[in-house]
């Protein structure tokens, strides 16, 4: 879920700080449990931003533990999470990554690092496909 355009944006420089990522995992996990099957993959838009390094290692790990100890049902309670969340994960980086991008060329400007973040994350998983011998999709 998002509210943007709606709200102000973190300070980057501040924002992991400010970020209430584990009481948001929390949340994710108990809206997941009203009606899994008629929501989207809510958590696939944080696991983007973990994949772009834009919440750290920690962080990551903290929202993840407090969305499985929720009872959050998108990803197993142990184990690997990514066979549940690769797709819409990479479909939610190019989705993000692409607007930010357009943006910039709309206002004559490059992007900033956040801006910067999901694009590259893009690079990352295409290089990593190739690798595998994979076709990016």
């Amino acid at each position: 879920m998002t509210l943007r355009p709606y709200g102000s944006p973190l300070d980057p420089d501040g924002a992991e700080e400010a970020a209430r990522w584990e009481e948001a995992a929390r949340l994710l996990a108990r809206l997941h449990r009203i009606q899994p099957a008629a929501l989207p993959g809510l958590l696939a838009r944080p696991a983007a931003w973990f994949a772009a390094g834009l919440p750290a290692s920690d962080t990551w790990a903290g929202f993840l533990a407090a969305y499985r100890e929720g009872g959050g049902p998108t990803v197993p309670v142990e184990g690997d999470i990514w066979p549940q969340l690769y797709v819409s994960e990479r479909a939610l980086t190019v989705q993000t990554g692409a607007p930010a991008l357009a943006e910039c060329a709309e206002q004559s400007r490059p992007p900033d690092e956040a801006e910067r973040a999901m694009p590259e994350s893009c690079t990352r998983i295409a290089a990593v496909q190739g690798e595998l011998g994979q076709s990016p999709t």
